[in-house]
């Protein structure tokens, strides 16, 4: 489960909830401060396939540290379904 939904977020442009999620790893695996604007940026950069390189297992960490949360219904499910290890 984990790893399916990491490459939903690591292989979907079209959703920009995704592409957000995507961006902010991205951004703290670089150590750059999550401001609208260096979101914003990083947003366009992976539309434009040129963001930064994230794979599979910085998105895995990034839900295991709790960086990110997403509290509509259905990934509420899918991040408390992660959060019991299933």
């Amino acid at each position: 489960m984990k790893q399916a939904w990491s490459n939903l977020i690591l292989d979907t442009i079209k959703h920009d909830v995704y592409v957000s999620m995507r961006a902010r790893i991205a951004l703290r695996k670089v150590n750059i401060n999550l401001t609208d604007g260096a979101v914003t940026k990083e947003v366009g950069n992976i539309k434009e396939h040129k963001g930064i390189p994230v794979n599979v297992n910085d998105i895995i960490a990034a839900f295991s540290r709790g960086d990110e949360v997403h509290f509509n219904a259905l990934y509420y499910v899918k991040t408390l379904t992660w959060a019991v290890g299933n």
